[in-house]
């Protein structure tokens, strides 16, 4: 878990918008999304979820589900397609991963995510841009701070295709800010 906050951080902290690219101790495990996705259709989710969870080797500093989900995160066409592949068969402590891999994705690369939900389920978009991708780790002010970041990248994305995935992103951080202010009194 700390190995996968540290990946989240490295990941939202890219500042030219560009894919961002997991650490290099990850390129053992994270070769090609192509490879990975005929990895899932074969075997099916479930089966590599598994596998990759308990995926650690002692002389490693990361561990590959870690390594995995920065890929998801960097916001790559590719690997955005893996993620959804292996939501759809992901529960517990897996799926709230993922949830946490898109919304990383969503503040790398805010058209690139938003175009991938724009063709996939809207409900995720919902979930990913919310308050509950936020680390529980995470003082108030450090989420919005997270927050308005994600709020201005998304505010950035000109795309006329993507004004529903835009409108509908920003709506569920305004409700997150909200309830940020709620807290906090």
């Amino acid at each position: 878990m700390a190995v996968w906050i540290g990946l989240l951080i490295f990941l939202v902290s890219a500042t030219d918008g560009a894919a961002a690219r997991p650490p290099s101790e990850c390129q053992r495990y994270v070769t090609t999304s192509t490879a990975f996705e005929e990895d899932v259709r074969s075997r099916g989710a479930r089966a590599v979820i598994a596998d990759w969870i308990n995926r650690v080797e002692p002389d490693q500093v990361a561990h590959a589900w870690d390594c995995l989900l920065a890929a998801i995160g960097g916001a790559d066409q590719g690997w955005l397609d893996v993620g959804s592949l292996l939501w759809a068969a992901a529960d517990g402590a897996s799926a709230e991963d993922l949830m946490w891999a898109f919304a990383t994705a969503v503040d790398t690369n805010p058209e690139a995510a938003l175009r991938h939900f724009n063709s996939h389920v809207v409900q995720r978009l919902e979930v990913v841009c919310s308050v509950d991708t936020l680390p529980i780790e995470r003082t108030i002010q450090e989420a919005r701070v997270l927050f308005a970041r994600r709020r201005n990248r998304v505010r950035k994305v000109k795309a006329s295709d993507l004004r529903t995935s835009v409108d509908a992103c920003l709506r569920q951080v305004r409700e997150g800010e909200a309830e940020l202010s709620h807290e906090q009194r």
